[in-house]
């Protein structure tokens, strides 16, 4: 019977994740606004002791998701990095915007991919002899997380550190935009490569960067799967 990381993804609302959150301690925290105070439930991840909403704690265990699906199918998992195109929005799009700044772009950052960093990055890709569709794939990824030869004063530098602090912030990690490589970032680049089965140096390297914009690695196959899968059954006809 065949078997795809499709199906097998599929059932993961109905596998038992008993160990999903072994090193992850409940902890109920209170809010205040306008007058009113309520509850919502966070969790300690004893790992990294950083305080997680449940949204964070599933992201800081999709690596060990992709291992799971990974062992389940007896396939590897290959570098994958995320895809950028007109339209999207958010962090990844404002990391996008610090790159292309660090290489003499000049762009208002604003998390939208709209027209300005459409062209932008078209140009970019020309210069660099990549398929100039504005689409944002590994190639261009590469390219950007390169250093020019000259860097202007430390911009490049300075736009790595705040495209990297951007989405460490957006993934719960107290990082303050400095645009500088300061203990706190290096710990929250720390976390990261915890979080998905890189060596936890606190330096950027290929893999780390893939990692820390929501790509995955082949190193995630070292963590322990987080799910238990049922019988997974694909009809025949699928393909």
């Amino acid at each position: 019977m065949k078997q795809s990381a499709f199906s097998v993804m599929a059932h993961i609302t109905k596998c038992c994740p008993r160990d999903a959150y072994s090193n992850h301690s409940s902890i109920w925290q209170l809010s205040s606004a306008c007058g009113t105070t309520w509850a919502r439930k966070t969790f300690l991840d004893t790992e990294t002791s950083v305080i997680l909403s449940p949204g964070h704690k599933l992201y800081s265990k999709l690596g060990n998701i992709r291992s799971a699906v990974s062992k389940r199918l007896g396939r590897p998992i290959l570098m994958s990095w995320p895809d950028l195109r007109p339209g999207n929005n958010g962090a990844n799009v404002r990391a996008l915007q610090h790159l292309l700044c660090g290489h003499g772009v000049k762009l208002k950052i604003d998390n939208s991919y709209g027209p300005m960093v459409y062209r932008a990055t078209v140009k970019f890709q020309e210069k660099h002899q990549i398929p100039a569709d504005g689409y944002v794939r590994e190639s261009t990824w590469l390219a950007l997380i390169e250093s020019p030869e000259h860097d202007d004063k430390g911009k490049n530098l300075k736009h790595q550190a705040l495209a990297v602090q951007t989405i460490l912030r957006q993934n719960n990690l107290d990082i303050e935009l400095t645009g500088v490589f300061d203990d706190q970032t290096r710990k929250g680049i720390h976390i990261q490569q915890t979080w998905r089965g890189l060596d936890p140096t606190g330096e950027l390297d290929v893999n780390t960067w893939c990692a820390i914009l929501g790509g995955a690695t082949p190193a995630e196959e070292r963590l322990p799967p987080v799910i238990e899968f049922g019988p997974v059954i694909v009809p025949e006809n699928l393909w």
